[in-house]
């Protein structure tokens, strides 16, 4: 158990000092490779069991898989927004209702 938790701390450590060393070569801001690429893998894993899981007839895995990558999507979206809103002219804002801008 121990060596299994400090081979997880030391691969976790170098996945994201990757991802980081992956955001500075394409110049592209951290927090975008911290959305996608870290969540990806820590996502992929759950996913993957449970389409495991829907394929052995537990379709309610299939589900919550598809919930857990919504609300994670949801949250990180959110707390992007929350952090650096993004603010928009009038003119780029398209009515709805309309169909104009």
């Amino acid at each position: 158990f121990s060596l299994g938790l400090v081979l997880l701390v030391w691969g976790s450590g170098l996945f994201v000092d990757s991802a980081v060393s992956l955001a500075n070569r394409f110049r592209l801001p951290e927090v975008l490779i911290g959305a996608t690429i870290v969540s990806l893998g820590t996502t992929l894993p759950e996913t993957l069991f449970s389409t495991m899981a829907s394929v052995k007839g537990y379709l309610h895995a299939l589900g919550n898989a598809l919930g857990s990558i919504l609300c994670n999507t949801g949250f990180i979206a959110g707390t992007l927004i929350f952090l650096r809103p993004v603010l928009l002219k009038p003119r780029e804002v398209k009515d709805v209702r309309t169909g104009l801008c």
